[in-house]
Parts: C-alpha cells; structure tokens; sequence
C-alpha cells in the first residue's frame, strides 16, 4: 500500500530510490532495497492533482444513489453550485 508524505518524512544519511509511472507527474521515494510497496509519494504536480479529483468526483456522483447521506450531500453541493457566482447559467 502506498502511503503519502513529503520529502521531511525521508530519512537524513539513507539511498533513496526515485519513482515515477506518470512522466514525473506523481514523484514516490523507497530505501535503497525496500519493497516497492514501501514508497511514500513525496510530490506530485497541479495536474496528477486535478485528474485524482476528477476521477474522485465522477465517482461520488456515480455512487450517490447507493447512500442517502451522500445523495443530499451531493444535491446540497449542486445547490451551493448553482448558487454561486461561478454558475452562469449552465456556462
């Protein structure tokens, strides 16, 4: 399980392994040896970032139906949407 941190959480004096999947949008740091499952992500850019919340956002309306609490808090935040100054008439 990969756990999350920053680059304070990394140990003075250890050899670091550097990672990254995505082209260095989402930068991860194991001891030299440890399992890849060891690595804490220690930076990740504005986009990784915003596509996380994208995809988290998807899915919480996908699963609305299945929790009450979460349909009317996802109705209640569509409220406060359309409420705003950000909303232009659907634009």
């Amino acid at each position: 399980m990969e756990r999350y941190g920053n680059m304070g959480q990394l140990k003075p004096g250890a050899t670091y392994v550097y990672e990254s999947s995505d082209s260095g949008e989402t930068v991860y740091a194991r001891e030299m040896g440890a399992p890849p499952e060891s690595r804490i992500m220690i930076g990740q850019s504005w986009m990784a970032k915003q596509q996380i919340e994208k995809r988290m956002w998807a899915e919480i309306y996908d699963k609305r139906n299945q929790n009450t609490a979460l349909q009317h808090a996802v109705e209640e935040c569509i409220i406060i949407y359309k409420l705003s100054e950000d909303y232009k008439d659907g634009i």
